[in-house]
């Protein structure tokens, strides 16, 4: 199981060549800025408490970007106060291109309570990922594997996923959790469960479509839950897309 400040990056390792650790905006068409070849847009928010307290926001940006691209902004803003004073602060950026299914770049930058991670993965021509971490660790990942980001339904399907905190490769094991009714905007839904264990421990829900639209874990001795605030526009549950498939 993996250490407080490890899940709430999950909330979302050679002798290559490390990209650049800084956001390529040439290459990602600014994927932390304006869009430059958007045809379609989406978002969905999550509301995340902390032992029935809430604690900030998780939101997830969806574009599809052209030439079968998909790309992904997910910001993370948590913080825990005790009466005036903030004492934790948590927050994530992520910015992803996916192309044919796959990573074609990532970048993440985590300021966990003061501690600073920074990852970058970048498709090579050989079609492994290679990922490097501001703390100068390396490493090649297979092409296909999921990040720690959980909007797509495949992920009840792994045994492995990108940290995209750390930057290493978390072993992971899931099962099926059954069914149970699910607030999302506008009502409920019957969504589908399953339990995850092993490197990252969390339960992870979806609705019929196969759409996220929950997560709890424990925090630190209490229990971290998130709930689906809002969501419109394109919401993909795959990187690929339908007519590229």
């Amino acid at each position: 199981m993996l250490h407080r400040r490890t899940l709430l990056g999950v909330a979302a390792a050679s002798a290559v060549a490390a990209p650049s650790l800084r956001v390529r905006a040439a290459r990602t068409g600014d994927a932390a800025g304006e869009p430059d070849m958007s045809a379609e847009s989406g978002v969905m928010r999550f509301r995340v408490d902390r032992d029935g307290s809430e604690m900030g926001t998780h939101e997830l940006r969806f574009e599809r970007a052209g030439h079968g691209r998909i790309k992904v902004a997910i910001d993370i803003d948590l913080a825990v106060k005790f009466g005036p004073f903030t004492v934790f602060r948590y927050t994530h950026h992520n910015r992803t291109v996916w192309s044919e299914g796959r990573i074609l770049y990532l970048s993440t930058r985590t300021d966990d309570d003061g501690e600073v991670y920074e990852v970058e993965a970048e498709r090579r021509d050989d079609d492994k990922l290679a990922v490097a971490t501001k703390r100068g660790e390396s490493a090649v990942a297979p092409a296909d594997i999921l990040p720690t980001t959980y909007w797509m339904t495949a992920t009840t399907e792994q045994d492995r996923l990108l940290n995209t905190q750390k930057g290493g490769v978390a072993s992971v094991t899931l099962a099926s959790l059954g069914q149970r009714e699910q607030k999302v905007p506008g009502g409920r839904v019957t969504a589908t469960g399953y339990k995850m264990t092993g490197d990252v421990a969390a339960h992870i829900w979806y609705d019929p479509d196969g759409r996220w639209v929950g997560l709890s874990f424990d925090g630190r001795g209490k229990r971290v839950t998130y709930t689906l605030v809002h969501r419109s526009g394109f919401l993909p549950t795959s990187p690929v897309l339908a007519d590229h498939a």
